[in-house]
């Protein structure tokens, strides 16, 4: 498909460009030439432990190859996925780059490109970062795998530039969502097209980009390996919860019941995905008088009541129009503090009960 807009159209059937994927891996490419596979730094095989044996596990990477791509083209491939990344700070990945053929490629001459959001043309977040070139015969992994094109993608990244996106929206009213927000950092770049959600990542995609303005045609070998996230969010929450009876002789039974929870809580059974995104607080009040009590014995009235108040208020960590962008970055793009509190309480979930009955 063409990634360059929101169509279905394939490239030009007139284009010469070939693309394969595949993989390389340890074992059977550690002889390879003219550049062979070695581990990334830092990065170790996995070990089988057997009944009798240790073994250790081969180790591999995709390739992605591109014969002839055109100026301003680009060739990826994706992933239907399904996560939420909200709770981690990074995602990493290491990146080869090599020629098809000896010296025909330059430093930034083809770029990197990682995707990611609910689909690859429309709503997504992009990081390019331009790559530089292996040279043949090399076989340091520090060469092989350079540190410059390593990513190492602050996910926060994405949430500012998103953002700014929005702030540039409410000043420019012909900036719409479907419009692609490029912010430059340092070398590399990062764009937002449409409202994509890093609480609901349902792509992810990694592809080349011929990023020239020359019309020069460019062939490569792309090896990526081990895309993760990495850095979780080990920020926690407390909840807690009270509970008073009261009876006061036969005049009145009082039962109070409040609870309240922070961001980060979660419950020794819950998985770290199902921590609290939202802080709440709640209480119930309830009595039970006998108002008969008030007046003289002998007049022997009986005038029953029961009185319930309860409520309950949750604030969401996140906005719930932009599910990934905290909902205090929301509020501090307005400039009143009445605009901020109108907001605020929008987005509140907020209920109260009360009720009361007499008896006879």
């Amino acid at each position: 498909n063409d990634l360059s807009s929101s169509t279905e159209e394939v490239p030009n059937d007139d284009s010469t460009t070939q693309f394969d994927i595949s993989v390389v891996n340890f074992e059977e490419n550690g002889s390879r030439l003219p550049i062979p596979y070695v581990l990334p730094p830092g990065i170790q095989r996995e070990t089988y432990y057997g009944a009798t044996s240790l073994q250790q596990q081969n180790e591999q990477a995709m390739v992605l190859k591109v014969i002839d791509l055109e100026d301003g083209d680009s060739r990826a491939a994706f992933k239907n996925v399904s996560m939420d990344m909200r709770n981690y700070k990074m995602i990493e990945m290491y990146s080869h780059a090599e020629a098809i053929q000896e010296n025909t490629l330059d430093d930034d001459s083809l770029s990197l490109f990682l995707r990611i959001g609910t689909d690859y043309i429309s709503n997504y977040y992009e990081y390019a970062v331009p790559l530089k070139i292996t040279n043949w015969g090399e076989s340091n992994p520090e060469l092989v795998w350079p540190i410059e094109n390593r990513i190492q993608l602050p996910l926060e990244l994405l949430q500012t530039v998103k953002q700014m996106r929005n702030d540039s929206m409410r000043l420019d009213s012909e900036f719409g969502y479907s419009d692609m927000y490029i912010y430059s950092d340092n070398n590399n770049i990062v764009s937002v097209t449409g409202n994509p959600n890093l609480g609901n990542v349902k792509t992810i995609m990694i592809g080349i980009r011929n990023p020239g303005s020359g019309g020069e045609k460019r062939s490569a070998e792309i090896w990526v390996n081990e895309l993760r996230l990495s850095d979780f969010n080990e920020q926690g929450g407390w909840a807690a919860r009270t509970q008073i009876r009261l009876r006061l002789a036969d005049f009145a039974n009082l039962a109070f019941a409040g609870s309240m929870s922070t961001v980060g809580f979660g419950s020794l059974e819950k998985n770290i995905s199902e921590r609290n995104l939202n802080e709440s607080q709640r209480y119930n009040l309830t009595a039970s008088l006998e108002l008969g009590q008030l007046f003289p014995d002998n007049a022997n009235i009986k005038f029953p009541m029961y009185l319930s108040v309860s409520e309950s208020v949750e604030n969401p960590q996140y906005n719930p129009l932009d599910p990934d962008i905290l909902l205090d970055a929301s509020l501090a793009a307005y400039e009143t503090e009445m605009e901020r509190d109108s907001i605020r309480t929008i987005v509140q979930d907020y209920t109260k009960i009360k009720s009361i009955n007499f008896t006879n």
